[in-house]
């Protein structure tokens, strides 16, 4: 083969080559815009469970220590409304206070006489009304209540479950008293370090938060046979 000829077809296949792989190299070039066309489409609508609403969303931050009954009532909402069906918390603890709770009229057995308690308006830490199928994930979550209130209310509603969440109340309504000496005229007691308390003209006086004791009922406890006894005295 002549010399030439064979560089003359060297350069031709050479060519041949090069406009192949600048044409490899323009539908590479395409198909990598194309993917970050479509990778662009997807990061920039919010990834978001649609199935879930996050406390998150609504502002509510653990270890705040600012109530959150307002906020928590309107994410509850939002799982009606969005047809969720996980009500999810980050791990933490959330203060619920009586104020901005919902109050209703509720006949609830075994917790006050009409005498005790005319009204019957129960304040709501959190309320449920009419949901179906929802979860609430508690992350190991502690929600601390203040006050007097109901904790958590479910009304008119089906198959809801309650995970990994801790109910609790900065100051319990019940006081816990251990009797150390009980003789005639002498009685030495020991109040649990929760349950507030002061003493006026020789009384002993129980109080919480907005609240103090007016008439005092007594369960007591025997731990030698782990028997409860309602009392009306001390």
């Amino acid at each position: 083969m002549n010399i030439r000829h064979f560089t003359s077809l060297l350069a031709v296949t050479w060519m041949s080559f090069a406009l192949s792989a600048s044409a490899l190299e323009r539908q590479t070039q395409a198909a990598t815009c194309i993917n970050q066309v479509l990778t662009t489409q997807v990061d920039s609508a919010p990834v978001v469970q649609s199935d879930t609403v996050r406390v998150s969303e609504f502002g509510i931050k653990p270890y705040s220590f600012e109530n959150q009954t307002v906020r928590l009532q309107k994410a509850i909402e939002a799982c009606r409304e969005r047809g969720a069906k996980v009500l999810a918390f980050e791990p933490g603890r959330y203060d619920i206070w009586p104020e901005g709770a919902v109050r209703r009229e509720y006949f609830i057995t075994n917790t006050s006489t009409e005498q005790e308690c005319p009204s019957k308006i129960k304040t709501l830490g959190v309320l449920f009304d009419r949901m179906d199928g929802l979860t609430i994930e508690g992350n190991g979550c502690t929600l601390m209540f203040h006050g007097k209130m109901t904790m958590i209310t479910f009304d008119r509603c089906k198959n809801m479950k309650l995970s990994n969440i801790h109910l609790d109340f900065e100051r319990p309504g019940g006081s816990e008293i251990t009797y150390e000496k009980a003789e005639k005229g002498v009685t030495l007691a020991r109040l649990h370090p929760d349950s507030r308390y002061e003493i006026v003209d020789g009384h002993l006086n129980l109080y919480g938060e907005g609240w103090r004791s007016n008439i005092n009922h007594c369960i007591e406890y025997d731990p030698t046979n782990q028997h409860f006894v309602y009392s009306q005295g001390w």
